[in-house]
């Protein structure tokens, strides 16, 4: 009895597992950060690409709509864009005599982190813009 009791007054190790403990919140911690940045900048990035794909779509009226989904896709440059997963639509609407075009832009995000449940792992992300227009 004696052998095993000084086994439990050996503090050698301790460090190791304390970190082991930790580090799995710490990481879970830093890669939610990674994470919640990188679809804030996705979808601002969409934002932004709705809003000159709408300034283009008034210019050049006879723009298809893969036209669109082209220029939306070269507007979000910053980050790497499957085409497949972006879809562009548009539409036109009078309010008391003012035109308006309205472009709506989904991307279906895709998360890096490997471990995120599939629920969590795909989002879609939505931007929308209403622009008056002169015909």
């Amino acid at each position: 009895m004696k052998i095993f009791c000084k086994y439990f007054r050996n503090r050698q190790g301790t460090v190791a597992v304390e970190f082991a403990m930790v580090a799995v919140l710490f990481m879970t911690f830093l890669f939610g950060i990674i994470e919640v940045g990188r679809v804030f900048w996705t979808w601002n990035t969409l934002q932004y690409a709705v809003e000159t794909t709408a300034r283009y779509a008034i210019v050049h009226q006879s723009a298809t709509n893969s036209d669109l989904v082209t220029y939306a896709a070269n507007r979000m440059s910053g980050i790497s864009v499957d085409t497949s997963k972006l879809s562009v639509t548009t539409a036109t609407t009078t309010i008391s005599g003012i035109s308006f075009i309205e472009v709506t832009g989904t991307y279906a995000y895709t998360s890096i982190v490997p471990f995120l449940p599939a629920a969590m792992n795909s989002i879609n992300l939505t931007a929308k813009v209403k622009v008056p227009y002169v015909l």
